[in-house]
C-alpha cells in the first residue's frame, strides 16, 4: 500500500472502530436498551462487536437480542490494495459492515449481570499493557450511563477475575449466533 493509501485507510479504520464502539449508525432505529457490548478489534482481521439488547415492544414481553456487527476489514483492505483499485471507490470511503441479530435466551442478561456484579476488580490501578499488533478488547455495561473496560491482548492482572466471564460471554454469543436464525439488522 502506498503512503497516501495507508493514510486514507487509517481514517477508514478509525471510522469503522468508532462506528462499532458507538453503534451510532443504527441507534436512531433501536427499540431497546444495551445491556452488554463485547468488542474484539484485531490488528489484521475483521473486527466484531457483540451487543445484548433488551427490546421493548408495547403489550409484549421484552425480547432479548444478540446483535453482531462486523467491520469487513478484508474487503476494505482490498479496495486500498492498489491506486487503481482505490480509484474505483468513492471518496470519502465508507467502511464495509455486516449487521444482524438473533433472538437470545432472556436469562442471558441476569446471569451475566449477576456474575459481573459479584466479581470485585480494582479499576484505579489497573496496569494495562499495549503494543502495535495484537487484539484490543472492550467490555461495555449499561446503556445511557455506561462503564467500559478496554485492554490489549490480555486482561491486566487486576481484572483477571473477569476472564472466565468474558470467555463465557464470547462462547455463548458465538454459540447463540451459530444456532440462529439470523436476521438482518433493522437499519
Amino acid at each position: 500500500m502506498e503512503q497516501e493509501q495507508t493514510y486514507d485507510f487509517g481514517h477508514v479504520q478509525e471510522a469503522a472502530i468508532e462506528r462499532l464502539r458507538n453503534a451510532s449508525w443504527w441507534r436512531s432505529t433501536r427499540k431497546g436498551f444495551l445491556k452488554f457490548q463485547l468488542l474484539k478489534l484485531p490488528s489484521f482481521e475483521n473486527a466484531v462487536s457483540w451487543e445484548v439488547r433488551e427490546i421493548h415492544v408495547r403489550h409484549r414481553d421484552p425480547q432479548t437480542r444478540l446483535y453482531r456487527y462486523c467491520w469487513r476489514m478484508d474487503s476494505d483492505l482490498d479496495a486500498f490494495s492498489s491506486p487503481v483499485k482505490r480509484l474505483k471507490h468513492p471518496r470519502p470511503y465508507t467502511p464495509t459492515f455486516e449487521a444482524g441479530y438473533v433472538e437470545a435466551d432472556p436469562t442471558i442478561v441476569p446471569r451475566f449481570q449477576q456474575r459481573i456484579s459479584s466479581t470485585p476488580v480494582s479499576l484505579v490501578d489497573a496496569k494495562n499493557s499495549n503494543g502495535l499488533d495484537g487484539v484490543i478488547f472492550e467490555l461495555a455495561l449499561g446503556d445511557f450511563y455506561q462503564s467500559r473496560l478496554c485492554w490489549w491482548c490480555k486482561l491486566p492482572e487486576e481484572w483477571q477475575p473477569l476472564q472466565p466471564i468474558i470467555d463465557d460471554m464470547f462462547r455463548e454469543f458465538e454459540s447463540c449466533w451459530r444456532a440462529g436464525p439470523q436476521h438482518e439488522s433493522e437499519e
